[in-house]
């Protein structure tokens, strides 16, 4: 099967978008599949993630940003944010509403708009010389979705979406009313085209569901072995319990002051052999907040590391802190970091809703606890410092517990849906040959 792959982000830019469609595209190719990737080239990111495609096979082209403006206000926001100062003042409030403008009015379907011209006079010079069986577009982004239904449109070709986070749906979303009006409708149209849906959690599934007819697969995100430090599930005999967070921390969303308040209600005595440590964007609000509640002395803030360090970070902490976000939002929405926390074989503590699909896997698994309550917060660290003190270690979550969220088994739910959209559209039985089963209803996907 050809699979030509459609996504802004791609090794070697580092970010989560990027590791899932890099490792994707591997476990493809060691499937003995043709993969090509057409990308976007010259974005504000590390150039950190090692690429495991051959190089020739992938196009990056021009993706001119409308973001530039907007990195003004969102820089000095996230340096007073990590600088523990105040966002009020008439010149910040000025600018932030300049910025939300700009933002709603240009960012049709978002940042990435101009990026379409480059790449579609790319992707048609690489199906006229390459010609795929199928396209997977990668979003978000959403220009990646108009990108691929242009190409495939142009070349009767069936065509993929992956939202690895909802689009008009998202619980981030914040452009006004006349704005997702625009976009619903421009989604409406893109998505209702293509051959199969694909997301990273069932809630999200349920979504799409309910607003398109056709099928929709959960392919959860997932780690690679490979990647994974030495150790990992060894115990960890330091002194204290360390409770680590990797990556962004979303001051307005999620819900680390809970997090705080238990802490602040910890007998002092168990206090005193705990840390609390924020790796990642925007940790100086970790810090921020703690001093707010009178807590500061058992948190530390620290920048982003490279993935390799986070990973290493995770394998050498007592325990994994998982923040979802707060309300309704928090039904669906758990980040991808979530399964590498998983393969790092520490207990998870999820800061957030027991109903949410978070908190669903870590119940269904035995991988941590869940509450945004306080109290049982307070006692949860309590009983892991108690352990610890006793026993010198806390105990690693089982080892067979993180066997079902390899990338590769997940890739292999991938195939299964290009391979059925590739032989639904030609009329041949290509899945059959390949033993797959072309996902026509689509009743029974969970998340495994």
């Amino acid at each position: 099967m050809r699979v030509l792959i459609v996504s802004a982000v791609f090794p070697p830019y580092a970010s989560i978008g990027s590791t899932r469609v890099g490792k994707a595209a591997r476990y493809l190719v060691e499937s003995g599949h043709d993969v090509r990737v057409l990308t976007a080239d010259g974005h504000a990111l590390p150039r950190t993630a090692r690429l495991e495609i051959d190089p020739a096979h992938v196009v990056a082209t021009r993706a001119p940003s409308l973001h530039r403006p907007s990195e003004l206000v969102q820089g000095g926001r996230a340096a007073v944010i990590e600088a523990g100062g105040r966002r009020t003042g008439a010149v910040w409030s000025l600018l932030h509403r300049v910025w939300r403008l700009w933002t709603a009015v240009a960012y049709v379907p978002d940042q990435l708009v101009l990026w379409y011209p480059f790449a579609l006079r790319a992707g048609a010079r690489l199906i006229a010389a390459w010609r795929p069986d199928v396209i997977l577009a990668s979003g978000l982004p959403p220009t990646a979705y108009l990108i691929a239904r242009a190409l495939a449109r142009r070349a009767a070709i069936p065509w993929v979406a992956e939202l690895r986070d909802l689009w008009v749906d998202n619980p981030i979303y914040a452009f006004p009313g006349w704005r997702r009006a625009l976009d619903r409708r421009i989604e409406r149209s893109v998505l209702g085209d293509a051959a199969a849906l694909v997301t990273v959690a069932e809630p999200f599934a349920a979504t799409l569901r309910a607003r398109f007819r056709a099928p929709v697969t959960v392919v959860a995100n997932g780690y690679d072995p490979d990647d994974l430090p030495a150790g990992v599930g060894r115990p960890v005999t330091t002194p204290g319990v360390s409770v680590v967070f990797t990556g962004t921390l979303y001051p307005e969303r999620h819900g680390h002051a809970r997090l705080f308040e238990a802490v602040r209600g910890l007998d002092p005595d168990l206090a005193r052999d705990l840390r609390l440590v924020f790796v990642g964007r925007l940790s100086g609000e970790a810090a921020r907040a703690a001093r707010a509640a009178g807590v500061e002395q058992v948190v530390e803030a620290l920048p982003p590391v490279p993935y390799a360090e986070a990973l290493e970070a995770q394998a050498n902490a007592d325990v994994l802190l998982l923040l979802t976000f707060t309300g309704e939002a928090g039904l669906g929405y758990h980040h991808a970091k979530l399964y590498e926390y998983i393969a790092a074989r520490r207990p998870i503590l999820v800061i957030g809703r027991p109903d949410g699909e978070a908190g669903r896997l870590i119940a269904e698994h035995g991988l941590g606890r869940v509450s945004d309550e306080p109290a049982a917060i307070a006692g949860f660290l309590a009983a892991w410092i108690a352990e610890k003190r006793a026993l010198g270690r806390i105990a690693p979550t089982p080892a067979d517990a993180a066997a079902p969220f390899t990338r590769r088994a997940q890739t292999r739910r991938l195939e299964a849906v290009l391979a059925g959209a590739a032989a639904a559209r030609t009329g041949l039985h290509e899945s059959a040959a390949l033993g797959y089963s072309p996902p026509l209803r689509d009743v029974s996907d969970r998340q495994p």
